[in-house]
């Protein structure tokens, strides 16, 4: 059974598009900038961070689970990537996506899959792939990841917001206001969640308030990580 996305987590992406848009770039106030130290400083850390653990990244296919405005698209895109294909079930994300790959001159490179992740017609096997700011969306996240580990053959970086940080409390409140749906995630559940969905050569970063897991899939090189 194909499981999607809480009706709440569709509503609240369409309508916040445009501020999660803006947080990674753009022309920014001193006051918008001041509160992106404060507050979305994990945002950033950890793209440096997925872009390091992807590395080498130029000649591979690529592939973006919830893609959102597609600020990892371009990046990879950028690094050399042969092809970034990303998938999002909010047409206001894939709309922002399509323009910043236009705006980059990266249309060429960039592929665009609308609908939820489990439903979309992706062509595999991918080189690589991505799950950023998406997990805590999902009421049962084990498909998804099992999925990701069907179409990758090599590494993948999934994101999990930490359950217990000073700044849990108050994000979960903010986000049951707006009725979206939004979990949190321990280490060991994560590590749960590797070994049920079959991923090898785990190891879980530890990102500001965020976790990086980096894991190889079935199908991909050993190695370290």
């Amino acid at each position: 059974m194909v499981t999607s996305p809480p009706t709440g987590v569709r509503h609240f992406f369409g309508l916040e598009s445009a501020r999660f848009d803006s947080i990674y770039g753009g022309r920014r106030s001193v006051r918008e900038r001041m509160i992106d130290l404060f507050f979305h400083r994990t945002i950033h850390l950890r793209f440096a961070r997925t872009m390091d653990l992807l590395s080498p990244i130029e000649g591979k296919r690529i592939l973006d689970a919830g893609c959102g405005p597609g600020h990892y698209l371009i990046g990879l895109a950028a690094q050399g990537a042969r092809e970034v294909v990303g998938v999002d079930f909010v047409p206001a994300m894939l709309e922002r996506a399509r323009s910043a790959a236009e705006a980059h001159g990266m249309t060429g490179r960039v592929r665009l899959v609308p609908g939820d992740f489990l439903a979309a017609d992706l062509a595999g096997p991918f080189d690589a792939g991505i799950a950023i700011g998406f997990f805590e969306y999902l009421e049962d996240p084990l498909p998804h990841l099992r999925r990701l580990g069907e179409l990758v053959r090599g590494d993948l970086v999934v994101s999990f917001p930490k359950r217990f940080t000073l700044r849990t409390l108050p994000r979960a409140i903010r986000y049951r206001m707006r009725a979206c749906y939004l979990r949190f995630f321990t280490a060991g559940e994560i590590r749960r969640l590797a070994a049920a969905a079959g991923l090898r050569d785990v190891a879980i970063h530890s990102v500001s308030r965020d976790y990086l897991l980096h894991a190889r899939t079935p199908g991909g090189p050993r190695g370290s990580t």
